[in-house]
């Protein structure tokens, strides 16, 4: 496991102490891997609140939903 993963789940844990449910993320083309495990590559920067989440300059929306999809495909997964 790389640094940026251990980080991730790091957040991911934050992140589901906070909401106490897994997160839906909306993730930009480019980096449509995830799933409930493991948070996309280079998204590491808990913000603030559960809602704001941060890769660089970008925003990604949070919402308390169950991730679903198929993580195979490119698609959120669960």
């Amino acid at each position: 496991m790389t640094q940026v993963q251990q980080e991730a789940d790091c957040d991911l844990a934050a992140l589901r102490a906070a909401a106490g449910t897994w997160m839906l993320i909306e993730l930009w083309p480019d980096t449509k891997a995830f799933n409930k495990h493991n948070l996309a590559l280079g998204v590491t920067t808990l913000r603030g609140e559960v809602g704001e989440y941060r890769n660089g300059a970008q925003d990604v929306e949070i919402s308390q939903s169950v991730v679903s999809g198929n993580p195979a495909d490119g698609e959120l997964g669960g």
